[in-house]
């Protein structure tokens, strides 16, 4: 027997621990997207993990769909100016998150802090496309 979509949908919303809706993702195609959309509706970015966070959403780009929340800590001038960082990485995975409902930029160094005019274009350019795709 099959249960309807709306309620497994509605019994996986009742789950409130990510160890129960990981092991849910895993149990069957019906309860997969519910679970992952649930455990996965959030993401924090770091300078230090863009590059694997492009490969993940890259290995799996249904993914990005399930974001509704992110929190980026975005690099400072002296960070792009060093060339201590590739943007492009940055760059994928925003124009990626359509339907981030949340969204908290910050700066990645107390010592360096993220002003608008010291953004490289290809930074803002990319943060500004992003937030007018929110609304």
């Amino acid at each position: 027997m099959r249960l309807p979509k709306e309620v497994l949908e509605a019994i996986v919303q009742t789950i409130l621990n990510c160890p129960t809706l990981k092991s849910c993702s895993l149990a069957g195609s019906q309860l997969r997207e519910p679970s992952q959309c649930i455990f996965l509706h959030s993401m924090t970015l770091e300078r230090w993990d863009s590059q694997a966070t492009r490969e993940f959403l890259e290995d799996s780009p249904h993914i990005s769909a399930y974001i509704t929340v992110l929190t980026a800590y975005i690099p400072g001038a002296k960070d792009v100016a060093d060339d201590a960082l590739d943007v492009t990485d940055f760059q994928w995975i925003f124009d990626r998150l359509g339907k981030a409902r949340r969204c908290t930029l910050g700066g990645m160094d107390k010592e360096d802090p993220i002003l608008w005019p010291s953004l490289p274009p290809a930074l803002s350019s990319t943060y500004l496309r992003f937030i007018s795709r929110q609304w």
